[in-house]
């Protein structure tokens, strides 16, 4: 049950404080063996451990935006071909025929749906090479998500197990050509995700194929050479590359790109200018790209000129990955940065942020970090979010933090602090949301929060105090909400009379 201080104050013995320096806080009464009354301050608010940065959306799933009425619904009904025509309506703008055993669709099977704008044949046993859309003048978006079957496997039904099989061998080759016979001229995003593709082939230039594609998705596949990218046309400006085993992007135009996700792929290296033997990926012509992901690809150098030619980049995670140190200088021609991401690497010291004037995001969790130092956030006003969970930090300069009076979300919980000084945080300063969880606090005035004025939500559970005083609570915002998780804090050590 929750309840608001004040009542529960005058359901007690103890003598209610004057109102006025008693901040509201929900409470949580629970019941010892004696019946002694315990309060629990809890949080229903509190979520600091969810970072959301930015709105760029890294990935993304296939939606019909239509009205039901304008949409058909054939998905898991078993069906084995698609004949022609299979639908004749000029009201139909979606199909689903997903998650069947198709393995076998006519030529010209959607040409009496002139107006059709989605079509979805996920989870389908089609093969590429007969896949004939008759240059439908209408298709934006196509989904073919685990739908394409491997060259190994035959139409034979009684092999479809065997077609299965083959497909959950990591070995198994599955490469796919396009050919004229895949011209969708309106096409816009088209989806070829978990099918197992081993290598991307075309016979012609795919912007005579699908001169407005905007999106490509191939991730999930074991894709491991780019060359495909030479012949993508100019309107493509989000490519999705991630979970394959990729480990060069080099010598293809990136030039138009503004999305590149290249996650759990094998890149070592972001290379420079001037790099001759690069490992990973060259960004020289990414000019236009705002968002790149390469989280979880085995990375462990940034060479000095990787970022030169990317000032639009405003979204960048470089997480769980094998990097110790960033020079001083490579973050200068990232002007636009707002959201930067580096979890999960091997660095003892934070990186030189100082240029990333217009950061508004940072995340560094599960780190090596033992010290906050006063220069550390220098020049980085514009700061909103901190992630600094995971860490081993023991020190922070009582002004490290002193002039990002921007900041509103701070998480440092699941570090090694005792204390904090009593002016850590600015009289200026807009922070909403603490979280100093996990820690080896002692006392409650060791949080120094005498300034914390603007504090919504606080989470300082599974640390050492055993009590917390009155006086101390008096700092707090009104309305602040408390977390202490398990920690049962007696009230005769929560109240005292005035």
């Amino acid at each position: 049950m929750l309840i608001n201080a004040k009542t529960l104050i005058s359901r007690t013995s103890f003598v209610p404080i004057k109102q006025h320096i008693i901040p509201s806080v929900s409470i949580f009464v629970c019941l010892t063996m004696s019946m002694k009354i315990i309060l629990l301050i809890i949080s229903s608010l509190l979520i600091l451990n969810s970072y959301v940065y930015g709105t760029f959306d890294i990935n993304t799933n296939p939606e019909c935006n239509y009205l039901n009425e304008h949409v058909i619904d054939l998905s898991e009904t078993d069906m084995r071909r698609l004949r022609k025509p299979l639908i004749i309506s000029d009201k139909i703008f979606c199909i689903h025929v997903e998650n069947n055993n198709i393995s076998e669709m006519a030529y010209k099977t959607f040409n009496k749906v002139p107006n059709l704008k989605y079509l979805n044949l996920a989870g389908n046993l089609l093969s590429f090479d007969k896949l004939n859309f008759n240059r439908h003048g209408s298709i934006e978006i196509l989904v073919l998500d685990q739908a394409l079957r491997s060259k190994l496997a035959v139409s034979n039904r009684r092999n479809l197990l065997k077609h299965l099989m083959h497909m959950e061998d990591s070995k198994t080759e599955n490469s796919i050509t396009f050919t004229p016979a895949f011209t969708l001229p309106k096409l816009k995003k088209l989806y070829l995700r978990g099918n197992r593709i081993t290598s991307v082939l075309t016979d012609v230039w795919l912007d005579e194929l699908f001169p407005n594609i905007t999106h490509l998705y191939l991730s999930d596949n074991q894709i491991s050479k780019t060359n495909f990218m030479k012949y993508v046309p100019s309107s493509l400006t989000h490519l999705y590359l991630d979970k394959n085993n990729i480990e060069k992007i080099e010598n293809v135009p990136l030039n138009t790109l503004e999305v590149l996700n290249v996650d759990y792929n094998n890149i070592n290296q972001l290379c420079g200018l001037t790099s001759k033997d690069c490992k990973g990926i060259k960004l020289i012509d990414a000019i236009n790209l705002k968002v790149l992901s390469v989280s979880q690809s085995r990375l462990e150098q940034i060479d000095q000129d990787a970022f030169s030619n990317v000032t639009k980049l405003e979204y960048l995670d470089l997480s769980h990955n094998s990097l110790q140190k960033i020079n001083k200088t490579i973050f200068e021609p990232l002007v636009n940065l707002s959201s930067l991401r580096l979890d999960s690497n091997q660095f003892q010291v934070l990186p030189d942020f100082e240029s990333l004037t217009n950061l508004s995001h940072l995340s560094f969790q599960d780190n090596k970090i033992e010290s906050i130092d006063e220069f550390d956030f220098k020049g980085l006003s514009k700061l909103k979010e901190i992630n600094l969970r995971g860490n081993a930090i023991v020190d922070i300069h009582p002004e490290a933090f002193y002039q990002l009076n921007e900041l509103e979300v701070l998480n440092l919980s699941h570090n090694k602090l005792r204390f904090l000084s009593d002016n850590w945080i600015s009289p200026q300063s807009v922070l909403r949301d603490l979280d100093l969880s996990h820690n080896f606090f002692y006392f409650f005035d060791g949080f120094g929060l005498s300034n914390a004025v603007q504090l919504k939500n606080l989470n300082i559970s599974n640390n050492e105090f055993t009590s917390i005083s009155i006086p101390m609570l008096t700092y707090l915002s009104f309305n602040v909400t408390l977390e202490i998780g398990s920690t049962c804090i007696e009230s005769t050590k929560l109240y005292s009379s005035s």
